[in-house]
């Protein structure tokens, strides 16, 4: 398929034909009106957001009523920034630290927590614009962001699941921000505290929570679906553990998780509490066995998942807060403090690239074979012998003598004609012959090996 013809619905997911045919936009008046409503909207979470700190000015009833109705989409980043990051005073600066100390160095120990996560990268929002291309941008941050955490939180490291929640973040943050925001989520117990920890401990109190609340309920069908062996740990895991990202339509998705930053994981208990209420008559006429059952809650039909249908009961949810809290304890939860920050430290040592590398001995310094470097040739000069204490005297000696003047002569128009400076060739041969030297260039040539 050709670039041009592949659609993007306005969250970034590609769109097959029917998809993109049963696109309906808004025209005219309708436009308009939801325009305004927009502005006016995005107007009040600035105000909110420019604030100092973040919502300073504004009480919780307020802003959770605000949230309720869903931030907007060029804001929530943003937001959820604002949230989640600005009121830890401390937390932020100890992780940043964290990023910029990173180093990607596959230890043997961190070696299991790569592999996973490479392998679930093309798995995790195939169909996104950020995420679809191999090796892409958006690849490239979540594997930095999950090693970055692997790294520095072990435990836990890496679960399958946390790719799903990073993912999410980075379609609305950049990376630092989501690596910050997911730390923030998987260390307080607001949040997801031991949602990834060996053993699941807190999917295990959701799911059995939920199947409380059930029970509570609906008895009716907590006996139908316990006849049939089902409990909401075979089918709600997905559910708890990426905060119905995998589950809903994604407009609802956002609103939920808008919900769930403020609020904390009870606000997925009552997500889960209104669907299976609103999926009740179906679950008991037309689920009499577990695959059907199965089929039901994990494809969750769309007039039921839909916003105005699934958020609406949420809103108006008749769950009260005491009701969770009495399921919760009945299903085992105790709270449990924030994990803390984890401690800077150093990334493990690279091994040497040079093995069995002795350095030379003072006493014994590297013998190294080096070419000799060519020199001019010197005319050598004749002995000049005098057979008289006089030379005038001895006037045998006369023809010698002018033979080595004239040869001197041809050896200093030569050398000039070669452009050689005589000068450095005498000092050249003066500091060959000085032993002072001599020890210096062996020196210098011993000191060398040591890097060859």
């Amino acid at each position: 398929m050709a670039t041009s013809d592949v659609a993007f619905n306005t969250h970034g997911f590609h769109m097959d034909a029917e998809e993109a045919e049963g696109v309906t936009h808004r025209t005219g008046s309708h436009r308009r009106k939801a325009l305004s409503t927009l502005r006016r909207r995005e107007a009040k979470w600035l105000g909110m957001l420019d604030q100092t700190p973040p919502f300073s000015a504004v009480s919780p009833e307020k802003l959770r009523s605000r949230v309720a109705k869903g931030i907007p989409n060029a804001l929530r980043g943003r937001a959820w920034t604002a949230i989640l990051i600005n009121g830890d005073k401390l937390g932020p600066h100890l992780e940043a630290d964290l990023i910029r100390s990173y180093q990607p160095a596959e230890s043997e120990a961190m070696f299991e927590y790569f592999e996973t996560i490479d392998k679930d990268l093309h798995r995790t929002f195939p169909k996104h614009e950020l995420f679809g291309e191999l090796q892409g941008l958006g690849q490239s941050e979540m594997r930095d962001m999950l090693r970055m955490y692997a790294y520095h939180h072990d435990p836990p490291g890496y679960c399958q699941g946390m790719a799903m929640v990073a993912g999410v973040l980075l379609m609305h943050q950049l990376r630092d921000d989501a690596y910050l925001s997911l730390c923030q989520l998987l260390r307080k117990d607001k949040y997801l505290l031991g949602m990834f920890d060996q053993g699941l401990p807190r999917v295990q109190i959701l799911t059995a929570t939920l199947d409380v609340l059930i029970e509570e309920t609906w008895p009716d069908l907590h006996t139908h679906m316990q006849t049939q062996g089902l409990q909401a740990l075979i089918y709600a895991v997905d559910w708890f553990m990426c905060i119905f990202a995998k589950t809903l339509p994604w407009d609802v998705v956002l609103r939920v998780w808008d919900m769930f930053f403020f609020d904390g994981f009870k606000v997925s208990l009552r997500v889960a509490y209104e669907i299976i209420r609103l999926l009740k008559p179906r679950l008991m006429t037309q689920c009499p066995g577990i695959q059907e059952l199965m089929t039901t809650l994990r494809n969750i039909p769309r007039e039921v998942a839909q916003e105005s249908v699934l958020l609406a009961a949420v809103l108006k949810s008749k769950l009260k807060e005491s009701t969770i809290d009495r399921a919760l304890a009945k299903a085992g939860y105790v709270p449990q403090p924030d994990r803390p920050h984890p401690a800077k430290r150093d990334p493990p040592a690279r091994a040497s690239r040079v093995v069995n590398v002795q350095p030379p001995t003072p006493t014994q310094p590297q013998q190294i074979a080096v070419s000799p470097v060519a020199k001019p040739d010197k005319p050598s000069l004749p002995a000049i012998r005098v057979t008289s204490e006089d030379p005038h005297t001895a006037p045998e000696t006369a023809p010698e003598i002018a033979d080595v003047i004239e040869s001197k002569a041809e050896a200093v128009t030569s050398t000039h004609m070669h452009t050689v400076d005589i000068d450095a060739v005498v000092q050249e041969d003066q500091d060959a012959a000085d032993p002072a030297n001599e020890a210096s260039d062996t020196s210098s040539v011993t000191e060398n090996a040591q890097w060859v």
